[in-house]
């Protein structure tokens, strides 16, 4: 089965205030994430307190996607910007459904 890159499994309304949002499958190893903003945004997954900051994986804005690894406990995502708003879509993924992405 492959990945269906226009059906997000989540959202995250991300402001310059950290937001974060559960996983909505706990059995998925990657994480598609979309940043549909102008600006900058930064990530880090975790558990249900999981703060992004800074410091965290960086993704540029105007409508880049990319693949991050999910940790085995990982249970929620976390996103903030730089400046502004922007949604942040994503979506769980297997290893196998990243074939030929």
């Amino acid at each position: 089965m492959g990945l269906h890159v226009n059906t997000p499994s989540a959202t995250i309304s991300a402001t310059t205030t950290s937001a974060r949002t559960a996983y909505p499958t706990i059995n998925t190893q990657f994480v598609r994430v979309f940043n549909e903003g102008t600006t900058t945004v930064y990530l880090k997954s975790g558990d249900s307190t999981v703060t992004a900051t800074a410091g965290g994986a960086v993704f540029l804005g105007g409508g880049t996607s990319a693949i991050i690894e999910r940790g085995i406990t990982d249970t929620n995502l976390a996103a903030i910007l730089v400046s502004g708003t922007a949604t942040i879509y994503f979506q769980g993924c297997t290893a196998d459904e990243l074939v030929g992405f």
